[in-house]
């Protein structure tokens, strides 16, 4: 696929590596406190991060933020191409699986100080690896709790959804404890909650979700023999 030859990771205010790059545009998400900072150094641009109803990749909000960036820099009909290429490669990607998922549901957290946050479809951190590209479903009493995910503190809370796979962002992948945690409170096998190093999962670029998806879909294919 023709994207992601040359990339260059920022952190947000990092003024002076921005002024060396010497940008010719400029664009943030909305909001961005160094917004004004960014305008005295190039021309400035905020998106807000939505699905868009004007998009043609809607619902799937990572692919509508490409299509706005084609709009952007007028290069929308690459843009398009470059998402209906990826809605390809999305399907030999599934493919990988030794079996199909799509009537298995899966929940998605992330490890936050003393607590664990639960997360909807398109919001980074693999969710749309698992419910997009791989079509798991996500339950729907959980899908309710959206505006009040810090009432998700500890793994005996997501009992109370259905699933057969749990999938968490921690920062030890390798924590069996938490593995634990989570196989009991949802009555599913250990091999079946799946940890995901965090700093892995945050970005949703499709170079990323390709990287994640294959690589939960070897976990999910060893879970399974």
């Amino acid at each position: 696929m023709p994207y992601g030859k040359e990339v260059t990771y920022l952190e947000p205010g990092d003024l002076e590596s921005l002024k060396e790059i010497n940008p010719d545009l400029i664009v943030t998400y909305s909001p961005d406190e160094y917004f004004e900072e960014y305008q005295e150094i190039a021309p400035s641009i905020r998106i807000t991060y939505s699905s868009g109803i004007m998009s043609p990749f809607s619902p799937r909000v990572y692919l509508t933020q490409l299509y706005y960036l084609g709009v952007i820099l007028n290069k929308e009909d690459e843009a398009n191409k470059i998402g209906d290429e990826w809605e390809a490669e999305t399907t030999v990607l599934k493919r990988g699986l030794t079996e199909q998922v799509d009537e298995k549901k899966a929940l998605v957290a992330v490890e936050n100080e003393d607590r664990y946050l639960l997360y909807n479809e398109y919001m980074s951190y693999g969710t749309e690896a698992v419910y997009d590209v791989l079509g798991f479903q996500m339950d729907e009493a959980a899908k309710d709790v959206q505006d009040s995910l810090f009432d998700l503190k500890q793994p005996e809370d997501f009992g109370a959804f259905e699933a057969d796979y749990m999938f968490v962002n921690v920062e030890n992948p390798n924590d069996d404890n938490i593995r634990n945690e989570f196989s009991e409170a949802l009555g599913i096998p250990l091999e079946n909650v799946i940890l995901l190093n965090s700093d892995d999962y945050i970005t949703n670029d499709l170079i990323s979700i390709k990287n994640q998806t294959e690589y939960i879909v070897d976990k999910v294919n060893e879970a399974g023999e």
